[in-house]
């Protein structure tokens, strides 16, 4: 069984837990998490606990950059590209 879902969380804990990908309010984060079960697994108890720990060295920062263009509002437009 393979799925995934969203985790959204701010520095106080986790807010939400969905399958898409939430909107974010300011201070708050949100990671996937892919699961991938072996069929054999569902033999076993049915609670079990997954401890997922995140050091700064897990924390991939997207290259971006800003594309100017167009009008908006009467204010120049800027398009991020997230690579």
């Amino acid at each position: 069984m393979e799925d995934s879902a969203f985790i959204k969380f701010n520095s106080k804990g986790m807010k939400a837990i969905s399958k898409k990908k939430p909107t974010l309010g300011p201070g708050e984060f949100a990671f996937i998490v892919n699961l991938n079960v072996p069929d054999g697994f569902f033999e076993y108890e049915n609670a079990m606990t997954v401890d997922i720990k995140l050091d700064k060295e897990d924390i991939i920062t997207p290259k971006m950059k800003v594309k100017k263009g167009g009008v908006f509002g009467g204010g120049k437009l800027h398009n991020l590209i997230v690579e």
